[in-house]
């Protein structure tokens, strides 16, 4: 029988938190043997998880509050060190005035462009806000336009940036850490979006509310109003 991730009714808002929560339980036991697997998971569910994105936003146009179902049949091929999703089994329930069959002629499309999805790098745009008492600059972070995270950015010298702390919360809720940037050239916008933008090699996956407290805790700083938790959103 097929490995299956089957999220049940669940907000739009955390589609990324439960799929991955999901992928894990699954493979628990391949982690506790080989922790190769753990990176090799991240990597697959953030795949995933780029490609829902893009289905709910661009294509469905679906709202944070929409309930949804989200089933996606997979196969683990341990001896390539594989995540194998079968595309052609996504199937998406959508709990709001979106007829099924619009749904599936969506998902269809998906499925043709999953490989130019995954490939394209993210497209993170930041926008600095202010500069705090303790000469830190606040970034916000748009997608799609947007506002999806925020970043604290300390400026040590002309070539050299410090991102103190930073978060996003779409297509998958993830944790910058304390890192230093080398500028090469570039602007720090530039830099920083680049930063952003490799999120498998950089961020920490989170859960949306652990990665919301980021966002929030950085825009109070630039005395910004906080990004509401969607309904739905566990603490």
């Amino acid at each position: 029988m097929p490995n299956k991730i089957n999220t049940g009714l669940i907000p739009a808002a955390v589609y990324a938190t439960k799929t991955r929560r999901a992928l894990y339980a699954l493979l628990q036991s391949l982690v506790k043997k080989d922790k190769e697997w753990d990176k090799i998971i991240k990597d697959e569910i953030g795949k995933l998880n780029r490609a829902l994105y893009h289905l709910f936003t661009v294509d469905l146009k679906i709202d944070k509050t929409d309930v949804i179902r989200l089933r996606i049949e997979f196969d683990v091929d341990e001896e390539g060190r594989r995540i194998l999703w079968k595309w052609e089994s996504l199937d998406i329930e959508v709990y709001k005035q979106v007829p099924k069959e619009e749904v599936r002629k969506h998902v269809e499309h998906l499925i043709n462009m999953i490989p130019e999805i995954v490939a394209k790098p993210i497209n993170y745009v930041v926008e600095k806000i202010a500069t705090t008492i303790d000469g830190d600059d606040v970034y916000i972070v748009k997608l799609d336009r947007e506002e999806v995270g925020a970043a604290l950015i300390l400026g040590v010298d002309e070539n050299t940036i410090v991102l103190k702390k930073a978060a996003v919360l779409q297509p998958n809720p993830l944790i910058y850490e304390k890192t230093k940037i080398s500028l090469n050239g570039k602007t720090v916008e530039q830099a920083l979006q680049d930063e952003l933008s490799a999120t498998t090699k950089r961020g920490v996956h989170a859960e949306y509310s652990e990665a919301l407290k980021v966002v929030n805790m950085i825009r109070e700083k630039a005395l910004l109003k906080h990004i509401e938790k969607p309904e739905g959103v566990e603490e």
